[in-house]
This record gives structure tokens, C-alpha cells and sequence, in this order.
């Protein structure tokens, strides 16, 4: 009977995913490896409460609408509408925090690919809400060490992306195109500094940097 195997599917899937449901979602896992990882991420516990805490002068630049990357910056990117002059770039959010070494830390954390993996695991994996960025656990601050390694990154990346980026006309306005892929490694030392933080074995790091690789580095058919 139909409700007879969804009852046993029902009853697999709550063992395989136990410990890492969440309240606000069902984790989409495919395999030991990326439920350890999630499992690992989601033990830290959350910094934040909710997303309204937010605010501050210190301020980041993002993409909301999520796709392959999730291009952050600590510039505004180019937008002018061909149009309306007055009109905003609508798929770019401001993240507005408390410190320069909170926007640092967030800055690297959403280029990451730990958060990529941890948006499309828990999230609709469309558009990026600032709901998404408060429930990634993370312990703040991060140590000195970390936060070094960071504002090092953040320069090496913000200006692979500047050396990386061309204007374009999408639609009714110009706007600045970025190539992430040639920035990768740098991104991928991002995550090698989140590793330790979230205590990743190499295996799992190698998950991690790798993970949607083809379609990322758009090696895909």
C-alpha cells in the first residue's frame, strides 16, 4: 500500500537525519559526508537570534538571489538603471553590522563555499534572506588568528573580483558582471580558515571546496 512504504521511507529518512532537522527546515543531505559536515556546522550553536539584530556602520554588499555563488563585497558593484536613474540594483542587499571585524567575518563567510553548501542544504536555495545568514551557527568572534587571515583574504578577493569584472547591459540597465571562478583558490583559503573553526577533517574539507564543483567552475555539459 502507497501509505504503507511512504510510512517506512518516513521512518529511514527520520533516522538518517537525526540531529540535524531543524525546526525551519528538512536538510537536503545525499551521502555520510555531507550530513557529518552539516552535523558538524549545526553543532556550534547560533550566534544570533534573529536577523533584525543586524545593524551597525559597518557594511557589506551581497547578492540575494543566490545561483552558483553568493558574491559578496565590501563595495557597492556598479548599477545604473538605463531608465529610471534613481532606481537601485534589487538583487543587491545591504548586511549591516556592529564592527569592522563582524563585516570581515561575514564578508568571508558568505564568499565561502561552507556557506554555500549550508544555504542549499537548509534553505529554498533561490534567494538569500538575511533569516539565512543569522541561522548559520558560528561562534563570534572568531579568534584573532582567524580575523587576521581574513582581512588578508578580504583584499586578495575584493581585488580578484575588481580584475575579474567587466559592465555589461542586462536588460534595462548596465551593470558590473563578476567571474568567480577565477578567484576560487582564494575562496577556497577562506574555507580552509572555517575548517579549524568548525573542526573538518581533510576529507570533509575536500567536500566542502569541492562541493558542486562542475557546475561552479561551470564545467557542467
Amino acid at each position: 500500500k502507497p501509505s504503507l512504504n511512504f510510512a517506512k521511507l518516513w521512518s529511514k529518512l527520520k533516522v538518517a537525519l537525526h540531529g540535524i532537522v531543524q525546526e525551519y527546515s528538512l536538510p537536503k543531505v545525499n551521502s555520510l559526508i555531507s550530513r557529518s559536515v552539516l552535523s558538524k556546522i549545526l553543532a556550534v550553536g547560533q550566534h544570533w537570534h534573529s536577523h533584525r539584530e543586524f545593524q551597525g556602520n559597518s557594511t557589506v554588499f551581497y547578492h540575494n538571489a543566490g545561483g552558483y555563488w553568493i558574491k559578496t563585497f565590501n563595495f557597492r558593484p556598479y548599477y545604473q538603471s538605463l531608465v529610471d536613474p534613481r532606481k537601485k540594483h534589487t538583487t543587491i542587499s545591504e548586511l549591516h553590522l556592529p564592527s569592522r571585524d563582524l563585516a570581515t567575518t561575514y564578508l568571508c563567510v558568505l564568499n565561502s563555499s561552507l556557506f554555500y553548501f549550508f544555504w542549499k542544504s537548509l534553505t529554498d536555495a533561490r534567494h538569500v534572506y538575511p533569516s539565512d545568514i543569522a541561522m548559520l551557527p558560528i561562534r563570534l568572534p572568531l579568534p584573532q588568528q582567524s580575523l587576521n587571515k581574513f582581512y588578508s583574504l578580504e583584499e586578495k578577493l575584493m581585488t580578484a573580483y575588481r580584475k575579474n569584472s567587466t559592465r555589461i547591459v542586462y536588460g534595462k540597465a548596465e551593470v558590473e558582471q563578476f567571474s568567480v571562478a577565477p578567484c576560487k583558490s582564494i575562496i577556497d583559503e577562506i574555507d580552509r580558515v572555517l575548517a579549524e573553526h568548525y573542526g573538518f577533517t581533510d576529507e570533509e574539507l575536500d567536500f566542502i571546496i569541492n562541493y558542486d564543483i562542475k557546475y561552479r567552475m561551470g564545467l557542467g555539459n
